[in-house]
């Protein structure tokens, strides 16, 4: 199911459903909305660079257009990494295994306006999905989610409390 957005065109309604997920997990219901945030841009971004990364080994796409791609999404990847947020192995077998099942049946993917296939679809979807799963998990396990102190809080250090005390 697609649904049309101004600037972006079309886009899966579970693609929204997933992203509104994990930053609402982490971004709003454990107060951490920039770890939500990156944590949400990097499962799109690394769902977009593999899928793409295959378009070009399986359908034989352009490689320069796959090259300017990696090249915008990348870094929320990285900024992910930098933050502790890494889905562990065993997240990621369920991505894995729907990626190698969508690719020997041909990764086709629907496209609005074109035909229709229920097989293909839903493998779409649960690749995606099981790659957001991933990403979620990862989420919460990583210590910079599991931090919740505020940084005003934290106890000062000896080198701050020789400093002198200014309002």
């Amino acid at each position: 199911m697609w649904v049309w957005l101004p600037l972006a065109g079309p886009i899966r309604i579970s693609t929204i459903v997933a992203a509104l997920v994990i930053f609402g997990v982490v971004g709003i219901w454990r107060r951490r909305p920039l770890v939500g945030l990156v944590a949400m841009m990097a499962w799109i971004s690394a769902f977009e660079i593999l899928y793409n990364a295959a378009g070009v080994v399986v359908l034989h796409t352009p490689l320069g257009a796959f090259a300017w791609e990696v090249a915008a999404l990348l870094g929320w990847v990285v900024a992910a990494d930098l933050l502790g947020i890494r889905p562990p192995w065993w997240a990621l077998v369920p991505f894995l295994l729907l990626s190698v099942i969508w690719i020997v049946t041909g990764f086709h993917s629907n496209l609005p306006a074109r035909s229709f296939s229920l097989r293909d679809e839903v493998l779409n979807e649960a690749t995606k999905s099981a790659l957001a799963a991933a990403y979620l998990i990862a989420s919460l396990q990583s210590p910079t989610l599991r931090s919740q102190r505020p940084l005003s809080r934290l106890p000062a250090t000896k080198e701050a409390s020789l400093l002198p005390r200014t309002i």
